[in-house]
């Protein structure tokens, strides 16, 4: 018989017991692997890397860590596969699950969730934290075309995608009108090592987007003079505005353990085999 746990909301927590149904062997490979090995079949741990495949290595001794990395690999890998996205390491969406609603031309919301896989005593848990993912989708072009001044367009983080799909963040210091066409300047203060950018760039409006802080790009919207409060709906996404948050909020973290059974695991590996339990972890009593 099923259990109805939203009528004891207050003793779940947002974990899920993660079962090792099938243990395979685990190989240590070295400190370095060459191109003759798949990546996807080895992690790292403490300088070496170890695979669960015979052929790559020596068999050893299999802990807790090696286990825990290898789930954490190959939840990315299916997660990838079945069509979610990642906003940063452990924020994790759809676009069917987007929210719709009238200025999407400014900002993008999703229903998804956040995540962690971590071993406690030699268990592993999953959990779950739904999360309303927030993008901004206009350029600062885009913003001076629908009428936001030029002098509002400064003062604030932004993100520049290059050529090469590299992710930069700066912060914008001008925006200006130069010979026809709007430019922005920003100062770098998050870069890959490996480009050799100057502190201070101008670059085209069009390229760069604002921070995703739902306050900025509601103050964009109330100098557009409309009506809707995105600070709203993100909270009302995120369970902030309702009398039974923590009932709904554990409503929607079942739901998506159930999602993640269906779509994810089993997750299976080498002689592997891992499960999910949809049953929440009791916290207290």
């Amino acid at each position: 018989m099923s259990t109805d746990y939203t009528e004891y909301y207050d003793v779940f927590a947002n974990l899920f017991k993660i079962g090792i149904e099938n243990l395979g062997g685990v190989y240590l490979v070295g400190p370095e692997i060459d191109e003759t090995i798949d990546v996807l079949k080895t992690i790292k741990r403490s300088g070496n890397y170890y695979s669960y495949e015979p052929e790559y290595g020596e068999p050893c001794n299999l802990t807790a860590s090696i286990v825990l990395g290898f789930i954490r690999r190959y939840f990315r890998h299916k997660i990838r596969a079945n069509g979610y996205l990642s906003k940063g390491h452990y924020t994790l969406y759809k676009e069917e699950d987007v929210v719709r609603h009238d200025n999407e031309d400014i900002i993008k919301l999703f229903k998804g969730f956040k995540y962690r896989i971590l071993s406690l005593e030699n268990e592993y848990y999953l959990c779950i934290d739904p999360a309303c993912v927030v993008f901004s989708a206009a350029s600062i072009e885009y913003l001076a075309d629908r009428g936001i001044s030029l002098q509002d367009l400064q003062g604030f983080s932004v993100r520049y995608i290059d050529d090469e799909g590299h992710r930069i963040s700066g912060y914008l210091l001008q925006t200006e009108k130069d010979n026809g066409q709007i430019t922005s300047t920003i100062r770098f203060y998050r870069r890959p090592n490996s480009l050799n950018l100057p502190d201070v760039v101008k670059l085209p409006a069009d390229t760069l987007y604002p921070e995703a802080r739902p306050e900025i790009l509601e103050s964009f919207l109330n100098k557009l003079g409309t009506h809707s409060s995105i600070i709203r709906i993100i909270r009302r996404l995120s369970f902030l505005s309702s009398r039974t948050s923590s009932r709904d909020r554990l409503v929607e973290t079942l739901r998506l353990a159930e999602k993640l059974v269906t779509e994810i695991f089993p997750l299976e590996f080498g002689g592997f085999k891992v499960s999910l339990s949809t049953e929440p972890i009791i916290v207290k009593m």
